[in-house]
């Protein structure tokens, strides 16, 4: 979970958190530093975004999201269900159809006819 949170953190500042001149820079201020989000890089990041990514990157495991509770965090659920309707919606368009209905009864069809007919199965 902290690798998620650091690889949240750097795709959307295009910067690493806890980055330092050294090695040993780098693992104090993992160990030490807080956790921020200047303005210069996060101006345009939602405080949903960036709170998913304080929930990830804290330092004692036990008190991190987990899986289930980053799929279900504001940041990831509701763009998730904004990507699914929009999907729905342009595979419904795609085949064709205005509606939910119109999408059932496409894919009932296409469900209920033979891929091969009789006739296709007995020739060689």
């Amino acid at each position: 979970m902290w690798s998620l949170g650091i690889l949240t953190y750097v795709l959307l500042s295009g910067h690493t958190p806890f980055g330092g001149e050294t090695k040993q820079e780098t693992f104090c201020n993992i160990t030490s530093s807080p956790l921020e989000f200047p303005d210069q890089m996060f101006l345009e990041v939602s405080n949903h975004a960036k709170e998913f990514i304080r929930r990830l990157l804290v330092r004692n495991p036990r008190e991190r999201m987990s899986s289930v509770e980053c799929f279900q965090h504001p940041w990831v659920y509701t763009k998730s269900k904004e990507i699914q309707e929009s999907t729905f919606t342009s595979s419904v368009e795609k085949m064709g159809g205005d509606s939910v209905h119109d999408l059932n009864m496409n894919y009932t069809a296409k469900l209920s006819s033979p891929v091969f007919t009789q006739q296709d199965l007995h020739q060689t």
